[in-house]
């Protein structure tokens, strides 16, 4: 599964939910103790595929003893045929399964399934002997006539009907199958089986170190689309519904398994002979094959990449309304939660590229070759994660890969200091849900790419490619990935292995320096609990005649390096390509700093480097140039943010052209923001109008506009109308915030169609928006407005959208134009509603909402 991609969330008034982390450790004012590796300025949530990474606090609980390894085979499962039917009144599946299975090795005379929430009224074998069986604790136990061997196959019927939605004790994110709509009329609905939740629909052997081939025939209304795994076979009319009919040949795990259904525009695409399809909400049926955009372009990437083509029939890609996750790769069938469903406008600033490839790379890491057991997630989300690097060095340059990489890395560090932390493989988990994490995605990815660039790109790649041709369609643990490695290199892995998949942690190590009649001496501590990492990396010193790279090669918790220095010392630069996922501490001066953006070292360092230099003696005339030039946009776009932050006059030409011009929306929206202040008015509204005449980003619209409220444009009013009829939500979004302060009685509901129609971060985004309309409305129509934040944020299906309405009513108790006596009721209702949530990750957000 994938993030809801790298997505920064809250901001404005939504931003004390983020966890600030503070990089540099100040000394002086000349020089820094700077830690290069914490996580830096405000760290990004993400949602990862089954769930989010946040920054708020984890509960740490002491280690169980308890080993949890792979699940003990008793029978293989080697196809499973489905036909179903779909009760939407009563939210059941009925049917029949019919299950081929074999003993594994030791003859048996019983059958455990998982089946929860099941009424099962026959079970037979084929041959239409009965059979009979017991149903306790979501097992299904079946008892044969007699003990079958290894080398006999039988095929059991099971006729049964599944509710996911009986038990109202089962949190909602975890009944496997969902039906979406509300009233009579079939709506949508989609399943989501990670970890063990496809047992929710059907009997299986719900464990990931299993595998089946499966045939699936569907019945929906005649009017809805229905989509599984594999080949389309066909529909037709069966007792007044269709039917649709998918088989997949080739075995995937259950929880795999995928079935969707609903009213969608279906566009069709071709990749060689493999055929593709993006399933979406009707009105995105123009933009469809640009929100799954370069998908035929990474199959042929990921194919070449991994030295092994496509192994599969098909590949669909499906949005789902209110999904619980971010996505999920089922097999040819991956589903979408509705935040990739984006017009032109918006895919300009926002490309769902990384949640595109991760998901398809999960085709070969997680459903060609899969992790034999959850500890072992990170042998699927890993390869997953460190996809989206590969795609960005391909498609966009190694910077933006680079810059995507530091974002990983202030992921997995921010879990780190949350006080969660432990082995990548990871045996003694307590629940298989904590295995979704920040160490299994972004540090998995952050040590394949030190593995990458241990061995080098060849040896690398063949070694993925040795390891997929030795293990398709089978279940692996870690040892099976070292074991291609060396097989590959003929060298010995286990160091690299134990210490980065086996051992928690990470190197913090401090640098000194000491330069002594032309003798550079620079030692390494690594401070760290436990026992000495064993690491090699660059070492990069910069003179005012020479730059050169020394290796240093680490075995111990202290070493030194000494080097001869010609001319004057400039800067000692440790792993500049920041290879090593490491903390290092180290006094920087202001002088050392600026050598490092002027010479341009790699971006992360580079990156390091402005900050230091933002946040100690500002940025000097000629570095406040070089930001503004620099070669990546997220620097050129700090830079701008510092300007206005310290209130810093650039001049209005250069603006200018950064607003009309720079290739990057963000830059072009900050350099926008300061223009429109620095000039005359007029003159202001001119240039502004001439960007919204000819900038395609959304993103840059939106500024355009906010700036011509700012400048109370009489534009303004016409653009936001202008607006409406834009399609997509981002420009509705502007619109509504230059009609919010009004509080129009005739606008309420535009307002509160918004409301109802957004979902998922638009949602979140429009909440501050909301409320700020609420706030200067009618006090009836204020009355209105909060009781529906209030029912959304109590009882919506979506956490996200819930949490909106928690950040709606948050920002409503917090505004001084409204009575006390409300904003108690406000702050009342809050209360309530966050004890009364259940989902842990909103539980850990709320406790942001306490503290305020």
């Amino acid at each position: 599964m994938m993030h809801l991609e790298n997505t920064t969330w809250l901001s404005n008034a939504k931003s004390f939910i983020l966890i600030a982390l503070c990089t540099w450790c100040l000394s002086c004012s000349t020089s820094s103790k700077v830690v290069i590796g914490e996580p830096d300025e405000e760290v990004e949530f993400e949602i990862l595929d089954t769930l989010y990474v946040d920054a708020s606090e984890i509960d740490i609980r002491e280690e169980p003893k308890t080993y949890q390894g792979s699940t003990p085979q008793t029978w293989d499962l080697l196809h499973t045929d489905l036909d179903i039917v779909l009760d939407w009144d009563k939210k059941a599946i009925k049917g029949t399964a019919r299950l081929d299975m074999t003993p594994y090795f030791y003859a048996t005379d019983k059958i455990v399934l998982d089946a929860k929430e099941m009424d099962v009224t026959d079970i037979s074998l084929s041959s239409g002997a009965k059979l009979n069986y017991s149903y306790e604790d979501y097992l299904l136990t079946i008892k044969l006539p007699r003990a079958y061997t290894r080398d006999e196959k039988i095929s059991i019927l099971i006729k049964y009907a599944a509710y996911p939605y009986r038990n109202p004790e089962i949190e909602n994110s975890l009944r496997g199958f969902f039906f979406i709509g509300e009233g009579s009329d079939f709506g949508q609905v989609w399943t989501q089986g990670e970890t063990e939740y496809n047992s929710h629909w059907f009997p299986t052997i719900d464990k990931p170190n299993e595998r089946c081939t499966q045939e699936i025939k569907c019945r929906v209304p005649a009017d809805i689309k229905c989509l599984s795994n594999g080949d389309f076979l066909g529909s037709k009319m069966v007792d007044g519904l269709m039917q649709y009919h998918y088989k997949m040949d080739m075995p995937h795990a259950p929880y795999l398994f995928a079935l969707v259904a609903g009213d969608y525009a279906v566009v069709e695409d071709k990749w060689k002979d493999i055929e593709l399809a993006y399933w979406v909400d009707p009105p995105y049926e123009a933009y469809a094959k640009k929100i799954f955009n370069h998908t035929p372009e990474m199959l042929e990437f990921f194919s070449r990449v991994y030295g092994y083509d496509f192994p599969w029939p098909s590949y669909r890609q499906v949005v789902c309304r209110d999904f619980v996750s971010g996505a999920m790769e089922n097999t040819t069938a991956v589903t979408f939660g509705s935040f990739v469903q984006k017009v032109s406008g918006e895919l300009v600033d926002d490309h769902n590229d990384d949640i595109v490839a991760h998901e398809m790379a999960h085709h070969w890491f997680g459903d060609l070759v899969t992790c034999e057991s959850w500890a072992n997630l990170t042998l699927n989300e890993g390869f997953a994660n460190y996809a989206e690097y590969l795609w960005r060095e391909y498609k966009y340059g190694l910077e933006e890969a680079e810059y995507h990489r530091f974002n990983e890395i202030n992921g997995y560090l921010n879990e780190f200091y949350s006080g969660r932390s432990h082995p990548l493989i990871h045996y003694y988990h307590e629940d298989k849900e904590e295995m979704f994490d920040a160490h299994s995605y972004n540090k998995g990815g952050l040590v394949l790419h030190m593995l990458r660039k241990q061995i080098g790109d060849e040896a690398f790649f063949t070694a993925l490619q040795k390891y997929l041709n030795t293990y398709k369609f089978q279940a692996v643990e870690v040892h099976d990935l070292r074991q291609a490695f060396e097989s590959v290199t003929g060298l010995d892995h286990n160091d690299f292995f134990n210490q980065w998949y086996l051992r928690e942690a990470h190197p913090k190590i401090e640098v000194t320096e000491d330069l002594t009649d032309g003798m550079l001496t620079v030692g390494f501590q690594q401070t760290q609990e436990g026992e000495a990492f064993l690491i090699d990396f660059d070492l990069l010193i910069i003179t005012d005649v020479s730059s050169d790279i020394t290796a240093v090669k680490m075995e111990g918790k202290e070493h030194a390096v000494k080097i001869p220095i010609e001319g004057t010392l400039l800067a000692i630069v440790p792993d500049p390509e920041s290879d090593l996922l490491a903390e290092w501490s180290q006094t920087i001066s202001t002088e050392a700093a600026e050598t490092m953006v002027m010479s341009e070292v790699p971006y992360r360092r580079r990156s390091m480097a402005y900050s230091q230099l933002r946040q100690t003696e500002g940025l000097s005339d000629e570095i406040l140039s070089q930001g503004l030039s620099d070669a990546h946009w997220s620097i050129r776009s700090s830079t701008l943010q510092y300007a206005y932050n310290n209130e810093i006059q650039l001049l209005p030409a250069q603006l200018q052209l950064l607003a009309e011009s720079d290739p990057n929306s963000e830059v072009r929206s900050s350099a926008l923001n300061l223009y429109y202040a620095s000039v005359d008015p007029a003159e202001a509204a001119s240039v502004i109008n001439k960007i919204i005449a000819q900038d395609s980003s959304y993103y840059v619209l939106s500024t355009a506009l906010s700036c011509l409220d700012e400048l109370d444009d009489p534009s303004a009013d016409m653009y936001a109308k202008k607006f409406l009829d834009y399609p997509g939500n981002e420009l509705k979004l502007a619109s509504a915030s230059v009609f919010a302060d009004q509080g129009k009685k005739e606008d309420f509901e535009f307002f509160q169609g918004l409301a109802k129609n957004l979902s998922t971060q638009s949602f979140i985004d429009f909440s501050n928006i909301y409320a700020e309309y609420l706030a200067a409305a009618p006090e009836d129509i204020r009355s209105t407005g909060s009781e529906y934040l209030k029912e959304t944020a109590t009882a919506d299906n979506s956490p996200w959208r819930r949490l909106g309405g928690v950040i709606g009513l948050f920002d409503l108790s917090k505004r001084d134009s409204l009575a006390e006596g409300e904003r108690s009721q406000y702050a009342s209702w809050l209360k309530e509603i966050i004890a009364g949530e259940e989902n842990p990750q909103l539980v850990n957000i709320y406790k942001s909402f306490a503290a305020e």
